[in-house]
């Protein structure tokens, strides 16, 4: 019981004995603040740049222009640290932007060439590709080009991640929200494709100095970059960082947004406020799910309006009104930048994704209406602490004890039984009708050998998948660290630490229970890449940094071997994976079809697997007219090539089904255009990759020709 009690009260006691450094010079607050100023000027970036995506004029010299002035903006607001009496001299920083670049670098050098559209990240690099070189969404796929077919029949321009729009005939949507593809499309526009399939790292690479730059406020610079490594070597940080993944962008955003407020809070400074808010509040532009996590500004908000009100009827005299105006009035700001973003990010997904919208309006609904009664709740609380001071017992000293006890004691029995549940839960999808259920789970048992079982959602490992990725010392370090966070923020009702604690917690509630995405590794560890991962990470670097400071002889050296722990376990289990570039070279496969079609061709994807794989990566790539049919006749595809020549263009075939194809070589089988021989990571559900498997991709080409027949393009050289 004593050494609980050391570990709660060790920080008081050091922050009690440690002299305060002295002021830094103006260059090292700039340089201390580099984590929070990469965010503000991500977001900075991003709302012009979406709100002319939203216009219709996404015209790339003037978002470039836009984006930038709403970059240096933000950074010019937002300024170096202006609390300098307690920020340290040292390089953590300068190590931290060293780590940052070491991964951007290594991941940048493995970068996916993810363009056979299966899956989330490639509908990201082809709507990116897309707005490269056009001006607006939803994509218009040229049915007219193709004209119109009876009897077999009609041609058709959606794939995989890109839908018919339901407001407009002859287009698709590309799902989901748009911010990442707007970036991409930026790199794409200025380097290339090439550039585009590199440009996540760069997100990944910020997001470690966003999380960095969280941690180092409650658990110390040294142990933030500990955190932070570990995160930077696990096996989700590193696919998700490889690939069009939204998820290190939401993290960049959610992080450096509360480290932000973190700097609000302590300095009081207005623009502050509202760059916090604008810059959590932008992650709603990149994922909907970020909606849970930003309830944690608004508790903080909430938070410190309550405590203006109560500061204010304290004060006697003619401060007492300004000074309950200038809290609300900060709290206004906050929430005004987190609503702006909010909003484009529900108007990116309702206007241009309409199809993705209907479909998953049953699971945005509830966050929207969690968020609304937390709004409500807040206010009629902060209403409540005006209207009758006796409430405040509820968070007067004596009782932030017992709730301070009450959150930690909860977040070890959460975990305790959710790490329990393999033993005594098999967890399925709550379908009504198991024809709804994901199809993909039982072809992935089945090619593994194992029992198939409809409907099995996996949900009872979720804690085990953190220890598949991390390791258990880290899983168990986390929570032990997290219980110790929620009982500093709660004992001492600190609004700053409250903010990364909620978020971490409400995200860990939400997705640990039920994880409501398809159960693969390493594809599952989306959900705890932008909130669960750093925050647990951070929380393990926080319970080291007390470990550290306990006055006994074996702290330090405990404390160092739970530090190689916390990163070697996450590297060895990454290992040999870190090395495997995935979907190599489909860019180069992609490059002989354009150059195949030429810039007057168009392009009739055959069968449906090929139409959803290759369908808009054709269309974005090539510049050229691309629709499907599944199974043509030769009648058909004179019928299609005569609309097509109407059109100037000349219409050419790819499948990935040589015998859908009426070839003029008739019997004799023509050799594919391209074979691309590529490595992959695997797909696993008791486990994570631990190497690489190989896959292969043919795709045939041909001419059509008046008659309907095809020739066969030969292979390329």
């Amino acid at each position: 019981m004593s050494l609980i009690k050391e570990l709660l009260d060790v920080e008081s006691a050091d922050q009690a004995n440690t002299p305060k450094p002295p002021p830094m010079s103006v260059a090292s607050r700039w340089r201390w603040s580099i984590p929070e100023m990469a965010a503000a000027a991500t977001a900075g970036f991003a709302l012009p740049a979406m709100a002319l995506l939203l216009l219709g004029r996404f015209i790339m010299p003037l978002v470039l222009a836009l984006g930038l002035v709403g970059a240096a903006v933000a950074v010019w607001l937002l300024g170096p640290e202006r609390v300098t009496d307690r920020l340290p001299r040292s390089g953590w920083t300068v190590a931290a932007l060293v780590l940052a670049a070491a991964a951007f670098l290594v991941n940048a050098r493995f970068a996916n060439q993810d363009l056979y559209a299966v899956r989330d990240p490639a509908t990201y690099l082809l709507t990116g590709q897309w707005l490269a070189h056009h001006q607006s969404l939803p994509i218009d796929t040229q049915p007219e080009v193709f004209g119109s077919i009876r009897g077999a029949g009609l041609t058709y321009g959606s794939s995989a991640g890109f839908g018919d729009a339901m407001a407009r005939p002859g287009f698709v949507y590309a799902q989901g929200n748009h911010l990442l593809p707007v970036f991409l499309s930026l790199a794409g526009w200025l380097g290339g494709d090439a550039v585009l399939l590199k440009a996540n790292a760069l997100f990944g690479a910020l997001a470690l100095l966003a999380m960095f730059g969280l941690v180092r406020r409650f658990a110390g610079e040294p142990f933030a970059l500990l955190a932070t490594a570990a995160l930077a070597v696990s096996m989700p940080m590193i696919a998700f960082s490889r690939d069009a993944y939204t998820e290190p962008l939401a993290l960049l955003l959610l992080f450096g947004g509360m480290s932000v407020l973190w700097r609000a809070i302590e300095s009081g400074r207005l623009a502050e406020f509202a760059l916090a808010g604008l810059t959590a509040g932008t992650a709603a532009m990149s994922r909907l799910d970020s909606y849970v996590a930003l309830a944690a500004v608004l508790l903080v908000g909430f938070g410190y309006a309550g405590r203006a009100v109560v500061a204010g009827q304290q004060r006697a005299g003619p401060d007492r009104a300004g000074l309950i105006r200038a809290g609300l009035s900060r709290v206004g700001l906050l929430f005004g930048g987190l609503a702006l973003p909010g909003l484009f990010g529900f108007w990116d997904v309702a206007w241009l994704s309409d199809g993705y919208y209907h479909n998953t309006r049953p699971q945005i609904m509830p966050l929207l209406a969690g968020a609304a009664a937390l709004a409500v709740g807040g206010v009629v609380a902060v209403w409540a602490v005006w209207r009758w001071p006796r409430l405040r017992r509820v968070v007067g000293a004596s009782a932030r004890v017992r709730w301070a006890w009450l959150g930690a004691v909860g977040v070890l029995g959460f975990f305790a039984v959710l790490a329990s549940r393999p033993w005594w839960q098999t967890a399925y999808e709550s379908q009504p009708d198991p024809s709804g259920c994901n199809s993909f789970v039982p072809q992935v048992q089945a090619s593994l050998g194992l029992p198939v079982q409809r409907c099995r959602s996996y949900d009872e490992l979720t804690v085990h998948w953190l220890a598949w990725s991390l390791g258990w010392p880290a899983v168990v370090l986390a929570v032990v660290g997290l219980a110790v966070l929620v009982w500093q923020a709660l004992r001492r009702c600190d609004l700053r630490l409250l903010g990364p604690v909620a978020m971490t917690v409400s995200l860990c509630v939400l997705y640990l229970v039920k994880s409501s995405i398809t159960p693969d590794q390493i594809w599952a560890m989306r959900r705890y890449l932008p909130v669960v991962l750093p925050g647990l990470l951070g929380a393990a670097g926080y319970l080291l940094s007390r470990v550290w400071s306990w006055p006994r002889r074996w702290a330090r050296p405990v404390g160092a071997g739970l530090a190689g722990l916390l990163v070697g376990v996450p590297a060895a289990v990454t290992h040999p994976m870190e090395f495997v570039r995935q979907y190599v070279p489909q860019l180069a496969q992609i490059r002989v079809v354009c150059q195949q079609a030429g810039t007057d061709g168009a392009v009739l994807v055959v069968g449906q697997s090929m139409a959803n794989a290759y369908g808009q990566t054709v269309r974005a790539f090539c510049h050229v007219p691309v629709q499907a049919m599944d199974d043509p006749s030769q009648a058909d595809l004179a019928t299609i090539r005569a609309a097509v020549a109407n059109h100037g263009r000349r219409l050419y075939v790819i499948t990935q089904d040589r015998g859908a194809v009426p070839w003029t070589a008739g019997p004799q089988a023509p050799a594919p255009l391209y074979t691309v021989y590529e490595q992959r990571w695997p797909t696993r559900l008791l486990d994570v990759p631990q190497h690489a498997e190989d896959a292969e991709i043919l795709l045939w080409m041909g001419l059509v020709l008046p008659t309907g027949s095809v020739h066969p393009l030969p292979p390329a050289t």
